[in-house]
């Protein structure tokens, strides 16, 4: 049985792409920590949810 793709929304060119890993069967996301200027609230940490 195939994998159905996966596809991820571009807002440069404003569509679907599929994503095409580097290497089959790894996908890595670099995402920075959260940024804690203030009081910490949940629009801080949305990003991990």
């Amino acid at each position: 049985m195939s994998r159905p793709p996966v596809r991820l929304y571009d807002t440069f060119t404003r569509s679907r792409q599929e994503l095409r890993p580097i290497h089959d069967g790894v996908v890595r996301i670099y995402s920075c920590g959260p940024t804690v200027y203030r009081y910490v609230h949940v629009g801080n940490l949305r990003t991990f949810m």
